[in-house]
């Protein structure tokens, strides 16, 4: 009896490896399917694939010669336009590489809530610089929490709110207002290009160019650089966190000649249209998806305040504005966007 047992297992056991071996010898079709999360792979071996979850500041050009999934991404007008492509391809949790870069992107507000609950993981990266954050610009990762940051730029503060004036140098003098330096000619011209760079324009034109075609990719550091001499009372950090809320509280109070309805409600709606990008330092598990530490996820906007809006369309205004609070405040930059 213990023989025929012995003999049932060692034969198992030899067959399942042999079954193994044959298994590891046979080609497999690329491109290799290295994750559970849809959207768009890498044409290449499994023994080829970039390392998806690079520490913090790392370029990704150093890991691979890969230009990713640049091809499917230019094939469209914008980065904009191939980013909602892509969740009307794979739905609300989709991937893509841009060059060596493995990022995931969100479409759902379900999904943004369960990334919600890992805010104590959640790094204090400036969520308009998605060219820099995927390309690795050490000026833009950070090992801070953004519980830990105390960003002072807000559009309840008062040096942000003015209906008449809706220029761009104004809000990098509210900002600078509010670190005591608004009179400082120098601090201004460089907030002002700080501000440039992290322009949906700027960021467009990178993230189509991938990170081989990036130019000007250490622009932001040097600029930190100069002001933080200006500005010694805060770090880089705080700054860009800052701006990022000084430019979405600006957009907001900015007319939109294609809304007719133009309500400061439908303004600030419209001010959270861009991509944004935020990242965590442990992993967490999206929709049942295990993701690594340190990897960037996109929020698709535009989706994600259609699918708000839907659910929400029995709403008065007013609670609306609560509800936009509780899904987007804890996102770095928009803390206290709603009043």
């Amino acid at each position: 009896m213990f023989n025929s047992y012995v003999d049932f297992v060692l034969y198992n056991v030899v067959g399942f490896l042999f079954a193994l071996l044959v298994w590891n010898w046979l080609p497999k079709p690329k491109p290799y399917d290295y994750t559970t999360i849809p959207g768009h792979k890498l044409n290449v071996d499994s023994d080829e694939l970039p390392n998806i979850s690079p520490q913090p500041g790392t370029s990704v050009t150093t890991l691979s010669s890969t230009e990713g999934n640049l091809d499917v991404i230019q094939k469209h007008q914008s980065f904009r336009a191939f980013h909602l492509n892509l969740h009307l391809t794979f739905g609300p949790l989709a991937s893509f590489y841009w060059g060596p870069r493995y990022v995931i992107s969100v479409g759902s507000i379900e999904i943004l809530k369960q990334l919600q609950s890992y805010e104590d993981s959640l790094l204090a990266i400036p969520a308009l610089a998605i060219s820099n954050i995927l390309l690795g610009d050490s000026a833009c990762w950070t090992h801070r929490h953004w519980k830990s940051v105390q960003s002072r730029a807000t559009i309840a503060n008062p040096h942000f709110i003015n209906e008449n004036d809706h220029t761009t140098e104004n809000a990098s003098r509210r900002l600078l207002t509010v670190y005591g330096v608004d009179e400082d000619k120098v601090a201004v011209t460089t907030v002002e290009t700080l501000v440039e760079q992290l322009s949906e324009q700027t960021q467009e034109r990178a993230l189509i160019d991938g990170p081989f075609g990036m130019k000007n990719e250490e622009k932001i550091g040097s600029i930190l650089d100069s002001l933080i001499r200006l500005i010694p009372s805060v770090d880089g950090c705080e700054i860009m966190c800052d701006l990022t809320s000084a430019i979405i509280a600006q957009e907001a109070q900015r007319p939109n000649k294609s809304d007719q309805s133009n309500t400061s409600f439908s303004r600030f709606l419209n001010a959270l249209q861009r991509p944004l990008v935020i990242a965590f330092d442990k992993e967490i598990d999206i929709d049942g998806h295990p993701v690594p530490a340190n990897i960037p996820i996109l929020l698709c906007m535009e989706d994600l305040i259609g699918d708000f809006l839907h659910t929400t369309n029995q709403c008065a205004e007013s609670e609306m504005r609560k509800l936009i609070e509780e899904c987007f405040s804890w996102i770095p930059g928009l803390h206290c966007l709603v009043k």
